[in-house]
């Protein structure tokens, strides 16, 4: 079954866009870092496209997550051109208060059709 679906959600898509502009905190996982790394990318570039991807219009998708670590979590998907390459990002976001979010860059690699 395909869980995935458009982001409507006009909180969550202004808390990515909060954390992705540096008034919301930010963390990476170990396997988006290595990705990253791999690509020479920086999480600037990450949360520049991502915002980027925000301000076009661009829709986001949501997706929930099946691995055992991460089961019936929420993810955020885009697929923003980083350095000229098309890249696939994901992202979740926790809630730590009304207005305080943390964003996690769950990956952050090439993106496969």
């Amino acid at each position: 079954m395909d869980l995935r679906r458009p982001l409507i959600d006009k909180k969550l898509i202004w808390a990515i866009r909060q954390c992705a502009t540096g008034e919301g905190r930010v963390q990476v996982t170990y396997r988006a870092q290595q990705d990253m790394l791999r690509l020479d990318m920086t999480l600037k570039g990450v949360c520049e496209a991502i915002v980027d991807w925000i301000d076009g219009g661009r829709e986001i998708i949501q997706d929930v997550s099946g691995h055992d670590r991460h089961a019936g979590k929420l993810f955020y998907i885009m697929s923003p051109e980083i350095d000229g390459e098309k890249r696939y990002i994901k992202v979740r976001i926790d809630e730590e208060s009304d207005t305080v979010f943390l964003m996690i860059v769950v990956s952050a690699h090439e993106y496969e059709e």
